[in-house]
């Protein structure tokens, strides 16, 4: 055991302490922060919640014409089918949306469930993010008068290509 100075030892307990208690922490909470934000992307995470389970389950359903369900099935989106459409990707997007599922997951956790939907009106620039400057997209015929309207938010994607997620189920859990 190393042998402090005279008067150190409350020196030492007190730095022992500090790094207890703040210092290690701090820094566990560094770590673990980003892999849990990257896990809480996928739809694994997602289906978790069983307020979530019939739209992770109206993904899988075979032969579905929702629009959530064409991406997933098809592969249209390979990797965190919910958070790619739901984040908004400005600086903050990602974090709004975090914060977004924490309200979603406090209310139903205090009792007080509030219906499950988006804080604001779904906005083409989550679609176009990936159709836009895709051929199918720009030639199809039903897109080509209409392409400053989709662009500018005048008309709504899912207006067309609706609905994406089941419409029977039960939103005031």
């Amino acid at each position: 055991m190393i042998k402090l100075p005279p008067g150190m030892d409350w020196v030492w307990r007190h730095l022992s302490l500090t790094m207890a208690i703040i210092v290690f922490p701090v820094l566990f909470s560094a770590v673990t922060a980003e892999v849990a934000f990257e896990r809480s992307k996928s739809l694994e995470f997602c289906a978790s919640c069983h307020v979530m389970t019939p739209y992770v389950e109206g993904l899988k359903e075979p032969g579905s014409e929702l629009l959530a369900a064409k991406h997933y099935q098809y592969r249209r989106i390979n990797h965190n089918q919910c958070y790619t459409c739901h984040a908004d990707y400005d600086l903050f997007g990602p974090a709004k949306a975090k914060a977004n599922g924490l309200k979603h997951m406090a209310h139903y956790y205090l009792g007080k469930p509030r219906k499950i939907a988006l804080y604001k009106p779904f906005p083409n620039s989550h679609c176009l993010q990936c159709h836009d400057g895709a051929r199918s997209f720009v030639q199809a015929e039903a897109h080509k008068d209409i392409m400053e309207e989709i662009r500018s938010d005048g008309m709504k994607c899912i207006d067309c290509h609706g609905p994406v997620h089941p419409s029977h189920v039960e939103k005031a859990q």
